[in-house]
């Protein structure tokens, strides 16, 4: 990971050809400097992030050959076009993650509990068919600062089928930690 990939995506990155971008990756994976640090790890996963809208995406290729991760790639990219800004993650906005197995996740914000599970509604309904997964983990969560230097931090989780009773289940944790 390069210095300016962390600063954000390269000018271009939206013209970028699924199949350079998979081989590319795959190349600077196997065979780059820090390549020794992970051969022959097994839990090693390569990751694709950039933003989409008010998004983060994230793909993960773990074990797929190139054709398969240039299909991954190109399905991920399809949906969720890169652009925009990405999360902001302000302070008081909910927090909000679906997870889709190995395959990849998406982050957000949103300024209301109802409004992040309608999001993730929306990213479940929208990746889904394209990509086939096993149903996603959702995860829904917020901080609120205490005071200068210290802040309450509170997530729950949930199958996708299950996504309607993460707002309840993060009172509840909010009230069983001392949380308002």
């Amino acid at each position: 990971m390069s210095m300016p990939w962390r600063e954000g995506p390269h000018d271009g990155f939206s013209n970028a050809d699924p199949g350079q971008l998979a081989s590319d990756s795959l190349r600077w994976f196997e065979e780059s400097a820090e390549a020794s640090d992970w051969r022959g790890n097994e839990t090693a996963i390569l990751e694709l992030r950039y933003s989409s809208g008010d998004v983060d995406v994230t793909t993960r290729r773990s074990g797929a050959s190139v054709g398969e991760w240039e299909r991954q790639i190109r399905a991920w990219l399809r949906r969720f076009p890169p652009g925009g800004s990405g999360r902001d993650g302000s302070e008081g906005s909910f927090s909000w993650k679906v997870e889709f197995a190995d395959s990849g996740r998406i982050d957000g914000d949103a300024d209301s509990d109802s409004g992040a599970v309608e999001a993730m509604r929306t990213v479940i309904q929208g990746v889904r068919p394209a990509l086939a997964m096993d149903e996603p983990r959702c995860t829904l969560g917020i901080g609120i600062r205490r005071s200068s230097h210290s802040m309450d931090c509170y997530f729950v989780d949930a199958q996708a089928a299950r996504i309607q009773d993460l707002p309840r289940l993060l009172k509840e944790k909010r009230v069983q930690n001392g949380g308002f």
